[in-house]
């Protein structure tokens, strides 16, 4: 299975790295949302500091909406000739869970210094903590995300269905990443480490039962 999931990863990445249709679209978006809110809100409104970690992972979960609903678009649109191969479908979501996870962790290097910048808010002094809390729940959006987008691959109004899916089942997951990243503007290191445990939960289950459900979720 690994062997195979690497291969459907690499052919991903090669197609995406020739054609850019993944990740050009998300970070002129994700930019866009950027420069929407530089303008929306004032960097020197004393409040904005306390808003931050909200605007950022929101910004950064929308971009994202358009390279993890794409990834399945892909073979939905080749008639889902990848299913069809006699492979097994755990190896299928994990590929695309590598795409996804790799796409979003770009998306994210890309807007959060030009959130940092235009909304004047200098990144928590917890540096490796910021990280941390970043990587995890990006994995889990990722996860979440790349198993929905199977789920919604197959209809005709996939780019309606995936938001409304996606929104619901990502909420426990955004509000623990925001706490976490207002615990460290706030140096609570002991409340954001609960919210880091409990997002690590989260990306858990996001990745071992579609690993287990893949089959069925593909055929819905």
């Amino acid at each position: 299975m690994i062997r195979a999931a690497v291969w459907i990863f690499w052919k991903d990445i090669t197609l995406e790295f020739r054609g850019r249709e993944l990740l050009l679209p998300a970070g002129v978006f994700g930019l866009l949302i950027a420069m929407l809110y530089g303008f929306a809100f004032d960097p020197t409104r004393n409040g904005l500091h306390g808003m931050f970690p909200g605007l950022l992972w929101l910004g950064i979960f929308f971009a994202s909406f358009l390279a993890v609903g794409r990834a399945f678009s892909v073979e939905a649109e080749a008639s889902g000739q990848l299913l069809l191969a006699p492979i097994d479908r755990g190896a299928v979501f994990l590929a695309k869970l590598g795409l996804n996870v790799l796409l979003t962790l770009v998306l994210a290097a890309v807007m959060t210094p030009a959130f940092s910048i235009l909304l004047q808010v200098s990144l928590p002094q917890d540096t490796g903590g910021f990280l941390l809390v970043e990587a995890l729940g990006l994995v889990g959006f990722a996860a979440a995300g790349t198993a929905m987008g199977a789920l919604s691959a197959q209809t005709r109004l996939r780019e309606l269905l995936l938001p409304a899916l996606l929104l619901p089942f990502t909420s426990p997951l955004l509000l623990g990443v925001v706490s976490a990243t207002e615990g460290l503007y706030g140096q609570q290191a002991a409340s954001s480490s609960n919210w880091v445990l409990l997002i690590a939960i989260f990306d858990v289950i996001y990745i071992i039962v579609p690993v287990l459900l893949f089959e069925f979720l593909t055929e819905v």
